[in-house]
């Protein structure tokens, strides 16, 4: 990054096992730092990850005290704190409605984007407009899902395109696309439907305006909305490298360094112990690691797939061996983790997207009785909360 110089500070020494305790603080994954309530988990930690439907959940019962997954569903469709969004590498989130301009900002696709996307499903903007005006009168009076929707449109209007990807035929239909122009332009959202946990069943979709009209998306400039995104996540997970920001941000790396070049007065140059990396960190963060009192006991934790302490950085030599890290990053999705002392020791199935009944985690290492026993409560203990049933753990040893 060049930090050492560019920011005339000296560059300060930390221990990664200090700056380990310190994030799981950070992530509400101590005991002594479990949040309250759904927002507050939310809102430190930006955005849950929720490409796959039971992760939020997940992600939340490991950070809260007493969660119960009407928690989340209630700050998501009954109070509409929180929304579901397109952002951050493209991929689906969960976040604060009063980050969520900043986020979508900061990230959001060009027109030119939008229009490339039509154009390479051969869509002229004429049939483009048409589907739009129809999918916003479908969706005028409240949410729908894509069957509602494509039944709404005028005969004839609906067809099935295909496209040729690699050795393989992709099939799409023509208002599936308009919808994904839509909310890359922030018009419509797409959501599960309340207390549903498998990612495949169906979506719905739905005005921003009319459900969310407190939201306005221009109110920050894409450039401003990039510092402050860069600000909150260096904040969050830090310390980072500047390729970890350029990874989850899903930004170029000269925006990313025309970001950090307008905060370069709040950072701080970290060298991590026994780390080759240039870190960085908040000056203000910094100063509160200093003097943060860790506990001697970690906890047991039970991770779920693209949690965002496993899927916060490119750089991963903090949290895995080297020897797992492509049994625990496949195809770079993050699977769902074991981790002990803030560090993954082992991997565990999607039970809950298979809809299995069974929770197998697999170890990479032997653990001591009070830690085998601890995780198993902590399996049972997910497994009641999400399925409300007593299902089977089995632990097997690679």
């Amino acid at each position: 990054m060049g930090y050492r110089v560019a920011l005339g500070f000296v560059m300060q020494k930390v221990k990664e096992e200090a700056v380990t305790k310190y994030l799981l603080y950070k992530q509400h994954l101590l005991d002594t730092s479990r949040a309250e309530t759904v927002l507050k988990v939310v809102d430190d930690i930006i955005a849950l990850h929720a490409t796959s439907a039971s992760t939020p959940y997940l992600s939340l019962f490991a950070r809260m005290k007493q969660f119960q997954r009407d928690f989340l569903d209630r700050e998501l469709y009954t109070y509409r704190n929180l929304i579901r969004l397109g952002t951050l590498r493209g991929t689906l989130f969960i976040m604060p409605t009063k980050l969520a301009s900043m986020v979508f900002q900061a990230t959001r696709a060009s027109e030119a984007q939008s229009m490339q996307l039509l154009q390479v499903w051969s869509i002229p903007h004429s049939e483009f407009q048409r589907i739009a005006d129809s999918v916003v009168a479908v969706l005028k009076d409240g949410p729908q899902p894509l069957r509602i929707i494509k039944q709404a449109m005028t005969p004839g209007l609906v067809r099935t395109l295909e496209r040729q990807i690699g050795k393989n035929v992709a099939h799409m239909t023509n208002v599936n696309i308009v919808l994904s122009v839509m909310m890359q332009q922030g018009k419509v959202f797409s959501e599960k439907y309340s207390d549903s946990i498998l990612t495949r069943q169906a979506n719905r979709y739905a005005l921003i305006r009319t459900v969310y009209p407190q939201l306005n998306f221009e109110a920050v400039s894409p450039e401003e909305a990039q510092v402050q995104l860069v600000t909150r996540y260096i904040g969050t997970f830090g310390p980072v490298t500047e390729q970890d920001i350029v990874w989850w941000t899903g930004l170029g790396k000269t925006k990313i360094q025309t970001a950090l070049a307008k905060i370069q007065s709040k950072l701080l140059p970290i060298h991590i112990k026994n780390r080759l990396e240039e870190y960085v960190m908040l000056e203000s963060d910094y100063s509160a690691l200093k003097k943060f009192k860790a506990p001697r006991s970690l906890p047991v934790l039970l991770l779920p797939y693209e949690d965002p302490y496993t899927k916060g950085y490119q750089l991963r030599n903090r949290l895995v061996s080297a020897d797992f890290e492509r049994d625990v990053y496949v195809g770079g999705e993050a699977q769902p983790t074991v981790l002990i002392n803030g560090k993954i020791v082992g991997i565990w199935n999607r039970v809950f997207e298979e809809a299995t009944e069974v929770i197998t985690i697999e170890l990479f290492q032997r653990l001591s009785r009070g830690e085998k026993n601890t995780l198993m409560d902590n399996a049972r203990l997910q497994g009641q909360m999400m399925t409300g049933k007593d299902l089977k753990v089995v632990i097997k040893i690679r």
